[in-house]
């Protein structure tokens, strides 16, 4: 089965537990095929280094929350 995960899930998922993270360790044990797109993973990005979010992660540290999504991920371009 394909998913695609919403930004919010993904997020809930990355620092809460849950169902956004039983979702997200389904995929990571490939029980799902997790598929993403530059547009979602730019708003990921967006998100996670707000000032206004609590996250407010760094550049650096943003970029590696998505360097480990798309090693997850089977990326589809939106055109």
């Amino acid at each position: 089965m394909r998913v695609v995960i919403d930004t919010n899930v993904l997020i809930s998922a990355i620092f809460w537990t849950g169902k956004p993270k039983q979702l997200l360790n389904h995929v990571r044990r490939k029980n799902f095929t997790f598929v993403t797109s530059k547009h979602l993973l730019n708003e990921l990005k967006e998100i996670l280094i707000r000032k206004d979010k609590p996250f407010h992660l760094s550049e650096n540290e943003a970029n590696q929350v998505l360097e480990a999504i798309e090693r997850l991920a089977v990326s589809h371009s939106t055109s």
